[in-house]
């Protein structure tokens, strides 16, 4: 008789479900009430002028408000899902309140950016309903004038008096248009039970010389399960387990032969694909990061505190690597602040460099893909570049700190696979413990898009701000990338030696054909 081997992934599947059962019997035992609270209060904007010498006042006008409000409660009994919902506009106060199997929630918004939450209140536990969600979301469209600094602050509430359910409080400023940078700002419930009042406050820097379309967004969700599985269902799951498991033993050795035939046939299908001519050109990805530049805006002015920043440690690093299915070859750089270095690996078909000049944030990536260079065997590789700056500051009280900066990527296929991947990305971070101020960008795209060049300068900004009384600790983060995925070598013919792997391959395929439907085992 064939043994049965238990798979050793399946004991550790089994040991999550003992433990899973556990808590939730624990979770069980507590038949306590319990209520919940949390949302917005005293939302206030304000605008900051960035270049008050410049004659042109700092503006922004606010749109209308849309409020998206929702309950919904499911039954632990097959009953239908209890739900409602609701959108207002015109900065009109609203209740939206369902109370059912057992649970009484309210949904609720002021006028304008006033007060906006939602409560809910469970008697007793366990009760009838499954699982519950609530969520009120606005939407506030803003225009930012040029050279303005806009900030957006209040107090974020949460009161619980029992378990934490799933929540969050999550504000978000960002730009409507590819390119701009994005705040944002959160509340998990991961405070012990009780009341937790906490200031908010984020912002967003317009340092160009047209108006900007911002989407101001704030939200307070929570999404709550109740129910606890009977002993009956966790010993389907077992049993199901142990089947799939058994099963599972017994096919192995068969679904990998299988999966090996596929994956031999990819490759032969990926070798033999070369013979499509291709020109001789040499593609390149290029970006470069420039005028990297941090200011300070005084937005309490009658504190008595200076604004200011202070750059407590800072640190630089280059890397070039080149991967690909029989080894890998890297190089990485880790110079000084404040001093030029290069990091340059040239390797098979590539030439790749990445350099800064010593200033912060400066730096200039490129690859370079030499089409008449002959490629191994292996049809896959990975070649990138990056650059990365890390900072740790200290943000005054009543300080914003604006980072801005230009960025330019360049790529140009010249007779590129269109499925070959090439990426060039640049992303910027400044967070706090309330949340982060960040912007991306990645032009670069699977499939047909990738051969479509690209060529593209344009300035950054992002700004994040200090609302507390005492100093507060800002990380800052810079990342430039570029990277090439070849699938498909740019050589106009293939090598004899791919002809050979082509028929070698063919032979192994029939030498291993599958067995006729009526064929008996020997």
């Amino acid at each position: 008789m064939e043994a049965v081997m238990f798979p050793r992934h399946c004991c550790a599947w089994l040991l999550l479900v003992l433990v899973t059962a556990v808590t939730a019997t624990a979770a069980q035992a507590a038949n306590g009430g319990e209520s919940f609270s949390a949302g917005f209060s005293n939302v206030r904007v304000q605008v900051f002028d960035l270049t008050p010498d410049d004659g042109q006042p700092a503006a922004y006008q606010l749109g209308t408000t849309i409020t998206e409000m929702r309950a919904d409660i499911a039954s632990s009994s097959g009953l239908p899902t209890q739900g409602i919902q609701h959108t207002v506009s015109d900065n009109l106060p609203y209740t939206l309140q369902l109370n059912a199997y057992g649970l009484e929630t309210t949904v609720y918004t002021g006028a304008g950016l006033s007060d906006a939450g939602f409560t809910y209140v469970m008697p007793s536990r366990p009760v009838e309903a499954s699982a519950f969600r609530l969520e009120m979301l606005q939407v506030t469209p803003v225009i930012l004038a040029p050279h303005s600094l806009l900030v957006v602050d209040g107090m974020a509430n949460r009161t619980t008096s029992d378990l934490h359910p799933y929540d969050f409080i999550y504000l978000r400023l960002n730009g409507e248009l590819a390119g701009l940078s994005t705040t944002d700002f959160w509340i998990c419930c991961e405070a012990p039970p009780g009341t937790l009042a906490r200031p908010f406050q984020f912002a967003y820097a317009n340092t160009g010389s047209t108006p900007m379309t911002l989407s101001m967004m704030l939200n307070t969700m929570t999404e709550v399960t109740l129910a606890v599985p009977e002993p009956s269902g966790w010993a389907m799951l077992l049993a199901g387990l142990v089947l799939l498991a058994v099963a599972g033993g017994r096919g192995t050795k068969r679904a990998l032969g299988r999966i090996g035939k596929a994956a031999g046939i990819v490759a032969l299908c990926g070798n033999a694909g070369i013979a499509a001519a291709q020109s001789a050109a040499d593609p390149f990805v290029i970006g470069r990061l420039s005028n990297v530049a941090l200011t300070v805006v005084d937005i309490a002015p009658d504190d008595g505190i200076t604004a200011a920043y202070h750059i407590n440690e800072e640190s630089v690093g280059l890397s070039n690597a080149v991967w690909w299915l029989q080894g890998e070859v890297r190089k990485d750089v880790t110079p000084p602040v404040g001093t030029p270095a290069q990091s340059q690996l040239d390797f098979m078909a590539w030439q790749t460099s990445i350099a800064t000049n010593g200033a912060r944030g400066d730096a200039v990536s490129s690859i370079v893909w030499d089409a008449e260079t002959p490629l191994e065997s292996s049809f896959y590789y990975s070649i990138s570049n990056s650059y990365d700056y890390a900072a740790n500051i200290t943000l005054r009280p009543g300080t914003a700190l604006v980072l801005s900066g230009t960025l330019f990527q360049q790529y140009v296929p010249r007779g590129m696979h269109p499925y070959d991947l090439v990426q060039s990305f640049f992303t910027a971070e400044m967070n706090n413990e309330y949340g982060a101020s960040h912007f991306s960008s990645t032009p670069a795209k699977y499939g047909p898009d990738t051969i479509q060049e690209w060529n593209q300068t344009f300035d950054f900004t992002l700004a994040i701000t200090n609302p507390d009384p005492i100093d507060a600790a800002i990380g800052l983060r810079l990342h430039l990338y570029s990277g090439m995925i070849p699938r498909l070598p740019l050589l106009p013919v293939p090598e004899p030696a791919s002809y050979a792997m082509l028929l070698a391959g063919l032979g192994v395929l029939c030498r291993y054909r599958p067995k006729r439907a009526g064929a008996t085992a020997g």
